[in-house]
């Protein structure tokens, strides 16, 4: 007996030791019903479309619990613009209270420029807070955290984006790692590495460093998704090396929305001297609608392979140009303007980030049907315009991780199944009860 209780209590001290830290972990996206359990307070923040956007003197406040004992907080988020993040753990309605510990900044060049539209709009980087501090003498068992506009005078305010889950973890430990998305250069690495270019082609990826070299007047602007888009008097002209024996030459590219699209081997500076190539038109139900916005050719769609597994494909308008007609028969530069074939509304021409724009003498785009990858050949259909729509599936592109908004949790960090189920039960049911508690 005695040998049975030395072994029972050798067991159980084995397993309190493999019991591991409690620690709150928190995950929600802005204006879902998961946000509402940490919002605190808000003041006139709204939803601009891509952010919980705070402008002048709009701002948010989240409120986030922290058990007794923990001595690492952090909070991770994707925040733009002018934004200035402020924190404190005694009590929010005092706003003396608060220390800023995160303040957008505008840089030497802007400020050279005196831009009231300062700020990072395109960084796809996971900004990243330590807030143990907050977790010292800490007598409130919470941690709220403010975000405001940095410069209240100008309408370019600090944004929290939609797409990228905002976390809070809290614990005895060291924060875990956060691991931060691709760059826009990754991705378009990445999409440039699925398809074999014929020889001497000359290629891109939109609002890229790729696309420098063959910008010769840079117009429009990089939009939320990275495609360069350009509206009323906006313009790119991009430029692309031929010789005197080129006969034929062609553009392969995306385009999306009211775009025109010209070149000329003359001046480029000339504009009466282009030769009009492409110009979106409505689609008969837009013309019905009469409808401002036309010219939107992206769409999705559900299809079943034939194991019966369901998966989203996007397709993108990608068509073939000819630009045979303005060859000179001379070694220069072909110039290709695109612009916005209506300037009365704010639905101008887009150059997609999602395919590369090839220009190429040698009649074909590509060295092979096939991408350089293990992704399937995208599908040709021949519409009743003169332009070729390639139906690319959202395999040939980044995939874009759905964002699922994970349950708030109050659990241990790694555990055995078998050993502590009871207690992991017995904590959601008491995390449950405060909850609702809470709220």
């Amino acid at each position: 007996m005695k040998k049975l209780a030395k072994i029972l209590l050798l067991g159980v001290m084995v397993c309190a030791a493999a019991l591991p830290s409690f620690a709150t972990d928190v995950s929600f996206t802005v204006f879902s019903d998961e946000e509402m359990n940490y919002y605190y307070y808000d003041m006139n923040s709204f939803d601009s479309g891509v952010t919980r956007y705070n402008d002048g003197d709009g701002f948010i406040i989240y409120e986030f619990p922290i058990s007794e004992g923990d001595t690492h907080a952090q909070l991770t988020w994707r925040i733009r613009s002018q934004y200035k993040v402020s924190v404190t753990n005694t009590d929010p309605d005092n706003w003396e209270g608060y220390e800023v510990i995160h303040q957008a900044q505008p840089t030497e060049e802007e400020l050279a420029d005196q831009r009231p539209y300062w700020g990072d709009y395109e960084s796809e980087q996971i900004t990243v807070h330590d807030l143990s501090k907050w977790c010292e003498n800490n007598t409130t068992g919470k941690i709220w955290v403010m975000m405001s506009d940095a410069d209240p005078s100008n309408g370019w305010g600090g944004g929290i984006y939609k797409n990228t889950p905002v976390t809070f973890w809290s614990g005895t430990t060291e924060a875990p790692a956060v691991e931060q998305p691709k760059t826009k250069e990754d991705l378009a690495a990445d999409i440039l590495a699925q398809y074999n270019f014929a020889d001497g082609a000359q290629y891109f990826i939109a609002g890229t460093s790729t696309e420098k070299a063959y910008i010769h007047t840079e117009g429009g602007w990089i939009n939320e998704t990275n495609d360069r888009y350009h509206d009323n008097e906006a313009y790119t002209i991009y430029q692309f090396d031929v010789k005197a024996s080129d006969t034929q030459a062609l553009l392969h590219g995306a385009f999306n929305n009211q775009y025109v699209i010209c070149a000329t081997m003359g001046d480029p500076t000339d504009m009466a001297g282009y030769t009009e190539i492409a110009v979106a038109e409505p689609n008969e139900a837009e013309i019905a609608e009469e409808a401002p916005w036309w010219g939107n050719r992206i769409y999705t769609e559900d299809v079943a392979d034939a194991d019966g597994n369901v998966k989203t494909v996007t397709h993108y308008p990608v068509m073939d140009l000819d630009l045979s007609s303005v060859l000179n028969g001379t070694d220069g530069k072909l110039y290709v303007m695109i612009g916005d074939a209506d300037t009365t509304n704010g639905w101008g021409g887009q150059v997609l980030f999602n395919h590369p724009v090839v220009f190429s003498t040698t009649g074909s785009a590509f060295a092979s049907e096939e991408p350089a990858g293990e992704e399937t050949a995208a599908e040709e259909t021949e519409p009743e315009t003169e332009e070729v729509i390639v139906e690319t599936p959202a395999e040939t592109t980044p995939a874009v991780e759905e964002v699922v908004e994970a349950p708030v949790v109050i659990a241990p960090q790694t555990f055995d199944a078998a050993v502590i189920a009871l207690f992991a039960a017995a904590a959601a049911v008491s995390g449950a009860v405060v909850s609702r508690k809470r709220n």
